[in-house]
Formats: C-alpha cells, sequence, structure tokens
C-alpha cells in the first residue's frame, strides 16, 4: 500500500473515528488517568484533553510527596518568570537535568544507606532480595529451559551449558504480549503467557514446547519475586507499566503452572523464578575465563532498568548475589523536574520506581514528548506540534474496542496496520508515549548533517514542519534526558561498588565488570560512551577505568540456564530431582553496627 493510499486511510478513518461518542475517544487513557490527579493551575500540562481537574497534593500516599509540590512550584515559577526565549527555556531544562556534583555525592550516600537498609530488613526503597545462588565455576553442564518475562517481548530459550564457559542455544522463540494483557489482572498476564508459550513453533514447524514431555522451566522475570521456598515465589512488586496487583504478595508459581495445564501443556511446570539482572551477571561469570577481572554485578538496561550486586554479609564471608530493584530508589525525587511529576501521576504506579522513570526506555521519549508539550506555554518554540487532532483523536478511538479487533482479521489487518501507523505518526507529540525512545535515538543520532536534515526529516515523515532553532532545541531536550539517565546509572554503580557490602570495595587492583543487558545500553547513541565520560568524576580516573561494561546479549535466557544448573544440577536432558529446599534463614552478625538475614 503506497504512502498516499495509507494517507488517505488514515484520513478517512480520523473523520469517521472522530464523529463516534466522546466517551469512546477518551477512552482507556482517561480512565488510566482519572487516578492520577494533577494541578488544577498546570492542568494545560497534564493532558488537557483530559480535562485533569484534580491538584496532586489532594492524593496523599498514592503520589510520591516530594512531587506532589513540583508542579506548583513550576507555577509559581512560571507565574514570576513570564514568557522566555527559546535559549532561556532550553538552558532551564538542562540545569534542571544536569546533576551537580553535590547532588550526586547525596545521592550516592542516600543509596549506600538503602541498601543497607534494605539487607536489615528496615524500611527502604531498595529490597535487596538475595538469590541464594554461589557463583558458577563455568564446568557446570545440562539442557535448560527459560522463559524469560521482561517487557512486551517474552523469548523462550533452550540452552545447553557445555561445561567449559560456553553455551550453545538448542532452540528460540519470541512473543509478544499485547496491552490488555500488560495492563490487565495477573491472571489474564499468566494466562496470555501460557497461550503464547504453547503456540511457539521452532523452524521445523513443532511445538517448542512438546506438550507430551515432562518440562521443568526456569523463569527470568523483570519484577521483584521473593523464592521462599520449594516451588513458591512470592510477587512483591511489577514494573515498566505491567498491572498484577491480583498477585502482589501471592505465590506466582502455582497460576503459572495452573495457566499453564489451562493452555494444554500439562507437564511443563515452571520451578523457580530468578530476577533477569540475577541472569545476566550468572551468564557473564560462567563465561568468565580470567582471574584478572571480577564480574561483581548485572545490570537490566532497556524497556526497564535495575541492577543485581554480590553482597558479603561479613568481611571475607559467603557471597550471594542480590536483586537491589534499583528501579524503586525514590531519593531521586528531590532533584526531579516538574515533567517527572506529571509522568509520574500518569504513570499507573504514582510514587513507585522513580528512579527507572528517569532512566529507562519505557520512559525516556515520554519525558521528551512531556517537555515538547509544555514548551509553548512558555516560550516561542513548538507551536502546534502537540495539539490534540483529529488524526490523535482518531488513532485513539482506532486502537481501542472494537476498532482494535480489525487488526486481527485476516483481509484487514494490512490496510488497518498502515492506517494505525499513519496516525500514531500524525499524533507522536499529542498522544501519551507517542514518541518512543527509538524516536529519542534518531534525534539523538542526527549530530552532524547540516541544519539536522535527518530530524527534519523525521519530523516531516509526522508531518510537523519545524524551524532550526526548534530542531536543535529538541535535541538538546533530547540530550539532557538521556545524559541525566546516564548520570544516574553511574551514580548506582559508583554508591554500590564502593560500599562496604560488596566484595572488594576497596580493591581495586582487577577489573570489575558490570554485566548488561537492554536496548538502551546497545542501541542509543552516545551512551556508552558518556558512562564511561561521566564515571570518572565521582570514582576518580583511575577506578573508572577498571569498571567495564560488558554487553551481555542473552543473559536473560541463557544466563537463566546458568541459574538452572545451579538450583537443579542434572538439567532436563535426565532424570530430573526434586527442587532443594532454598536454606532457611538465620540471624548473623554483619560488621559491628548491623544486623542482617543471610543464608
Amino acid at each position: 500500500m503506497g504512502r498516499l493510499q495509507i494517507d488517505f486511510v488514515a484520513i478517512l478513518l480520523a473523520v469517521f473515528t472522530v464523529t463516534q461518542p466522546a466517551a469512546s475517544v477518551a477512552g482507556a487513557a482517561s480512565s488510566r488517568l482519572s487516578a492520577a490527579p494533577s494541578c488544577m493551575a498546570t492542568q494545560a500540562l497534564v493532558a488537557p484533553e483530559l480535562g485533569a481537574q484534580m491538584r496532586l497534593s489532594e492524593a496523599p500516599g498514592r503520589v510520591h510527596p516530594t512531587m506532589a509540590g513540583l508542579l506548583d512550584l513550576e507555577v509559581q515559577r512560571h507565574l514570576n518568570d513570564g514568557r522566555l526565549s527559546p535559549e532561556q527555556a532550553v538552558r532551564r531544562l538542562e540545569e534542571q537535568t544536569a546533576l551537580s556534583p553535590h547532588q550526586v555525592r547525596t545521592l550516592e550516600a542516600e543509596f549506600q544507606e538503602d541498601m543497607l537498609r534494605g539487607i536489615e530488613g528496615k524500611s527502604s526503597s531498595l529490597e535487596m532480595i538475595p538469590s541464594h545462588l554461589k557463583e558458577p565455576t563455568g564446568n557446570e553442564r545440562g539442557i535448560y529451559p527459560v522463559l524469560s518475562q521482561g517487557g512486551t517481548r517474552s523469548e523462550y530459550f533452550v540452552t545447553r551449558l557445555n561445561g567449559d564457559h560456553t553455551t550453545t542455544v538448542l532452540a528460540r522463540g519470541e512473543f509478544r504480549l499485547g496491552k490488555s494483557d500488560i495492563t490487565g489482572s495477573g491472571e489474564r498476564l499468566l494466562s496470555a503467557i501460557a497461550k503464547n508459550l504453547k503456540a511457539l513453533t521452532g523452524q521445523d514447524g513443532r511445538p517448542l514446547v512438546d506438550a507430551r514431555r515432562p518440562t521443568r522451566i526456569v523463569l527470568a522475570l523483570a519484577f521483584s519475586v521473593k523464592m521462599v521456598g520449594t516451588g513458591v515465589a512470592i510477587l512483591l512488586g511489577t514494573s515498566k507499566g505491567f498491572n498484577g496487583k491480583d498477585l502482589l504478595g501471592k505465590d506466582i508459581l502455582a497460576p503459572l503452572n495452573a495457566a499453564f495445564s489451562t493452555a494444554g501443556l500439562l507437564l511443563t511446570r515452571a520451578v523457580t523464578v530468578i530476577n533477569d539482572t540475577v541472569t545476566v551477571k550468572l551468564l557473564a561469570a560462567y563465561r568468565n575465563r580470567s582471574r584478572s577481572r571480577r564480574v561483581l554485578q548485572g545490570l537490566i538496561l532497556g524497556t526497564g532498568y535495575n541492577v543485581s550486586t554480590d553482597i558479603a554479609l561479613t568481611p571475607g564471608g559467603e557471597v550471594t548475589t542480590y536483586n537491589m530493584e534499583a528501579g524503586a530508589f525514590d531519593k531521586v525525587a528531590k532533584f526531579s523536574t516538574v515533567y517527572d511529576a506529571i509522568l509520574d501521576a500518569q504513570s499507573t504506579n504514582p510514587g513507585q520506581h522513580l528512579l527507572e522513570k528517569q532512566v529507562s526506555g519505557k520512559y525516556l521519549g515520554e519525558l521528551v514528548r512531556l517537555a515538547v508539550r509544555q514548551f509553548p506555554q512558555q516560550t516561542d518554540l513548538f507551536h502546534g506540534w502537540a495539539d490534540a487532532s483529529l488524526f490523535s483523536k482518531a488513532y485513539t478511538v482506532l486502537s481501542a474496542p472494537p476498532f482494535s479487533a480489525l487488526g486481527g482479521i485476516l483481509i484487514l489487518s494490512r490496510a488497518y496496520k498502515a492506517a494505525a501507523d499513519a496516525l500514531s505518526r500524525r499524533s507522536a507529540f499529542a498522544l501519551p508515549y507517542g514518541l518512543s525512545t527509538e524516536d529519542v535515538s534518531a534525534i539523538l543520532a542526527d549530530d552532524a548533517t547540516p541544519d539536522l536534515r535527518e530530524i527534519d526529516r523525521f519530523l516531516g515523515q509526522r508531518h510537523i514542519f519545524s524551524t532550526l532553532e526548534e530542531r536543535q532545541a529538541l535535541r538538546r531536550i533530547a540530550v539532557a534526558f538521556v545524559r541525566r539517565s546516564v548520570r544516574l546509572v553511574d551514580m548506582v554503580h559508583s554508591a554500590s561498588l564502593t560500599s562496604p557490602l560488596v566484595p572488594d570495595s576497596q580493591k581495586w587492583d582487577q577489573d570489575k565488570v558490570i554485566a548488561v543487558d537492554g536496548s538502551v545500553f546497545q542501541k542509543t547513541p552516545h551512551y556508552q560512551e558518556w558512562l564511561k565520560e561521566d564515571l570518572v568524576p565521582m570514582l576518580g580516573a583511575g577506578r573508572a577505568a577498571k569498571v567495564i561494561f560488558e554487553f551481555t546479549p542473552g543473559g536473560t535466557v541463557e544466563g537463566g540456564a546458568v541459574a538452572g544448573a545451579l538450583v537443579m544440577p542434572m538439567g532436563n536432558d535426565e532424570e530430573l530431582a526434586p527442587v532443594e529446599r532454598l536454606p532457611t534463614p538465620r540471624k548473623i552478625p554483619i560488621y559491628s553496627h548491623f544486623t542482617a538475614y543471610a543464608a
């Protein structure tokens, strides 16, 4: 279907859909935002087409208290300053996101304190969940199926550990979850996972999971989960826009295995759950052959964000890997911007995962969009870019029932997708999350063309006509938010690597490897070089040179196989023994000034 035909279909759909009842236009978006209050004086900043009227401060406990005051402060500043020049407006945003050395040091100290409090079991924004897994030797063998559930994409790998620090992928498949699966109940999510897993086929057309053969699966999960015994995994929290609140505080393995049975996989069982940051770290450690380097941490930096780290509860004592749930670190609130406050208020989990909302791929594009949306109120930039146009209203209707069902009708699916894509492009700055982090990467990539020609082309595809001044401002805004993401990621590693809880925190004679997986790290222009550059003022040049960010593709799934080998050493190529019960926690002294629970 040609470009002209696509636009023609889009226009026809737009004219048709905007004549539908207003309630259907607001759709799911309004219901999601109705519980996320906004500041009355700045309702133009927070989805004005939905008519949000409530003040943030009127919902105590739902929005972080520091965030609740940011919008009011922004309103007062706007009233005092009046109109700004474009340069003043952009420079103000750059200053607000810059993070001074003093602010970084403050956050580092607070992060270390929260690590300590989390291990002690005291109130902390960091959960510090032990994996109870020892370090792999690289000699482990066996065949292990792993289901990795992170963002919208799920992967299923069957991996053989060869016993010589290498792995071989024997089979693989992937599927994507629908929006309703992500935002719906936990029961719906698990049912969708089971059905999609059953439908996966290999290149030969045969199912990847043989329903006739007993199969034990390791589940690598991006959520906060704690194994408390044989086949019991308690869901502590979700992220990345997932809902699943009906499963919080409950075992998720039993309902997942029930979903497998309902889907027809009667002999398939998930036997253990490992956080994906732990699996990434385990895979890099399994592959490591050098004594001059030590794999200490795992980093997921894609749709979501989290870090795992090795912890020794006593000096020179036994080491285990902890899932820190770093994305939940909330002390960043005091150094946030008005755009962070708006994003948090509109999210599915206001007041939670504040660091993740400033770092990860799910949110970077939305922060840029919110800035572009708000700038016309204070300066002469981006006028008309974020209008709630006929096209954005049409796209809202088209992407919701009953029209979304058209995508499932074979004869209409291509036309539906083409029209939806055309409407989506025209609504990039008008609709929540209309600007993706991939879009931000495209904006960052144009740092050499005359007149920022590639950004001009990017905007032209979205039917936005821009001046050079606007393109320059757009790129500076994107750089500001991405550079802040870099500094916050570096802050976490600087704080944790120098914490006395982490092995060899005072020894820097060997490389300290951070195993990384995720699209933001892999694909965002300049991100990796900025990580190394911004770490220097935090650790010093000598120590920073010893920190190695090692891209570890496949870490969430192949690393799950390593975790499987540590939990059920014989793998799936032999008769499987029952999974051993995890060690019973016992209270032990740690250093001289606190206590904690450990295996």
